[in-house]
């Protein structure tokens, strides 16, 4: 799929002019429909990873400290930038249109401002984790606000509230179908699109959101 499928990434779009892609390609949507099982599968099975791996991140967090945090998030400081450029581009862009109801919950509005705050928490976090000794702190402070927020049950209600919501639009709304892309890997990208597709389609697709719009 990956060589089926021409990929450019943020960068490379602007400089060549790019707007946001309006759909998916009709072919591509073609294909999804005649691999729709498998490509179903490999989603569940790449959720299942980045769950492992989030945990076992935070396990090697507990044995090495934040040395450990910085060396694994590093390399999201790229991406997360490119994140926020595009989801700040999707809150003006008239290349989608958002048909949600005022009777529909949370509009598609809401929904990208409450994704850009907590990818420029993510991005804040991971500067801070480069400054010795702030980090620690910093990191110290975060695990009781969780341990707080687990005690009183709040621990990701937000969060999933928020993924449950976008998850529901994406079978009617092309601006969620965008944000759902861009959190997927990008929305220049049409392989992006079509994991769109495999997470709407997807009755717990909701999960893959919720990690996705994760702050850490």
């Amino acid at each position: 799929m990956e060589n089926y499928i021409p990929t450019f990434d943020d960068i490379d779009a602007a400089v060549g002019g790019y707007t946001p892609l309006p759909d998916i390609d009709a072919s591509l949507r073609d294909y999804y429909e005649t691999h729709k099982e498998s490509l179903m599968q490999q989603m569940i099975h790449d959720y299942g990873k980045m769950v492992a791996k989030k945990v076992a991140s935070k396990g090697l967090s507990m044995l090495t400290g934040n040395l450990s945090d910085v060396l694994v998030k590093a390399p999201a400081i790229s991406k997360t930038t490119r994140h926020l450029a595009s989801l700040n581009s999707l809150l003006t862009t008239e290349n989608y249109e958002c048909v949600c109801r005022d009777d529909e919950g949370l509009k598609c509005a809401a929904i990208i401002q409450y994704i850009i705050q907590q990818k420029s928490k993510k991005l804040g976090r991971i500067f801070v984790d480069f400054v010795p000794g702030v980090g620690t702190v910093h990191d110290v402070g975060s695990k009781v606000r969780a341990v707080y927020k687990f005690t009183q049950g709040t621990l990701g209600q937000t969060r999933g509230y928020m993924a449950y919501e976008l998850h529901k639009k994406l079978k009617t709304c092309s601006v969620a179908q965008a944000v759902v892309a861009e959190l997927l890997g990008s929305v220049h990208m049409q392989r992006s699109w079509v994991r769109a597709l495999t997470v709407r389609d997807w009755d717990e697709g909701w999960k893959m959101l919720e990690e996705k719009m994760a702050s850490s």
